[in-house]
């Protein structure tokens, strides 16, 4: 089954796409100046290098949302190229972007070599993502520590409230 991909622009940056026809990953690209320091604290910059804001908990906004179907993930992973030269990672080192997730994409960073920060240009490709087919059972049979069989679903039915890890701990 194909993927059918929205992407809604909601600040003033490139879209995602693929760099050539053999490129499996979407670059995303920062919409902000961006300074990410040592350990994972982002700021915004302006041209002439004054922080405008700091990310709360070093939560850049990639400014973009997306829709697909269910029966995908995105998986969001770092540049070889930024974290081999400059030492740029995730600070997850990887997000899963749910087939439900509505709400604009973020990424967090850190910069782990030795200098104490990096800056990153608006629009300058900071990680990618892929999107891949997963497998979701509606239902599982499930074995007690009685023994005892049953069947049950194999979701909650939680509404999302808010953005990364909003569909909590249950």
């Amino acid at each position: 089954m194909p993927l059918n991909l929205k992407i809604k622009l909601l600040r003033d940056v490139q879209a995602p796409i693929r760099a050539t026809p053999g490129s499996a990953g979407f670059d995303l690209r920062l919409p902000f100046r961006v300074k990410v320091l040592y350990g994972g604290f982002a700021q915004e910059l302006d041209e002439a290098g004054n922080v405008l804001r700091e990310f709360e908990n070093g939560l850049i906004p990639l400014g973009f949302s997306t829709g697909f179907e269910k029966g995908f993930a995105g998986h969001i992973i770092p540049r070889s190229g930024l974290g081999c030269k400059v030492g740029l990672r995730l600070r997850n080192t990887s997000g899963l972007i749910d087939s439900d997730f509505d709400l604009e994409w973020m990424a967090a960073l850190r910069c782990d070599m030795q200098q104490a920060s990096t800056i990153i240009e608006k629009n300058e490709r900071i990680c990618q993502v892929y999107f891949a087919p997963v497998e979701m059972p509606e239902e599982m049979v499930l074995e007690g520590l009685d023994g005892e069989i049953s069947t049950v679903p194999a979701f909650f039915d939680i509404a999302r409230e808010g953005g990364i890890g909003s569909t909590g701990t249950a």
